[in-house]
């Protein structure tokens, strides 16, 4: 269930790693990619830094955190909230395989958002200005 959007979530953060591999180490990220439900408002950005930086749709007034955990999603330990300003949320979790991170995006569209397994899944890959 979700396979085929969880195989283009990663197909993505590869094409991130991928870029960040023919820049010198330290340099800024130059690229992120935007995942979003088809012609609906949750979308969610990852850049891949020294921490993957995540900035989401976040119409909700709790705290972060716990709004991810009472959703399920789980966090990662040394999650760190960056800038919480609705209806958006930024926050840095460690670096992972682009499998797990994948999974990640996946579990935030299916139990934060509270979509379909099979949701309508549209990828921007952006360039930073």
């Amino acid at each position: 269930m979700g396979a085929e959007q969880e195989e283009a979530i990663k197909s993505a953060i590869a094409e991130l790693e991928s870029e960040e591999a023919l820049h010198d180490a330290g340099e800024p990220p130059r690229y992120f990619a935007r995942f979003s439900l088809a012609g609906q408002e949750p979308w969610i950005e990852i850049v891949l830094a020294r921490a993957t930086v995540v900035n989401l749709w976040y119409p909700f007034d709790d705290e972060p955190r716990s709004v991810l955990d009472e959703a399920g999603v789980k966090v990662p330990s040394a999650f760190q909230l960056i800038e919480n300003s609705n209806p958006s949320c930024t926050f840095s979790i460690p670096r992972s395989p682009a499998a797990d991170l994948a999974r990640f995006v996946h579990d935030l569209f299916v139990k934060l958002y509270a979509a379909e397994e099979e949701y309508p899944l549209e990828i921007e890959m952006c360039a930073f200005e």
